[in-house]
């Protein structure tokens, strides 16, 4: 099976691997960045996703459209008898 790689053409998988090990290998011995920022309390992440009305009074019209479209299919069964 052929594999494309950046800079070769690898015909197994193991020569990807060691491509992809190689091209990475760097990466194990660099410092874990650390934030210069404070960390957030709990309450300050947890307030960042909660849910919001952006759109106010939105649940009242499906709530009214729902009873409206209730009433008309009442009313057609109630035709069809």
């Amino acid at each position: 099976m052929k594999i494309e790689c950046r800079t070769y053409v690898c015909y197994n998988r193991s020569m990807a691997d060691e491509y992809k090990k190689s091209k990475y290998e760097d990466m194990l011995t660099m410092p874990v960045p650390v934030s210069k920022r404070a960390h957030m309390s709990l309450y300050q992440r947890s307030a960042q996703f909660m849910p919001f009305a952006a759109l106010t009074g939105l649940d009242e019209i499906y709530d009214e459209t729902e009873k409206q479209h209730i009433l008309k299919v009442m009313l057609d069964n109630n035709m069809k008898l």
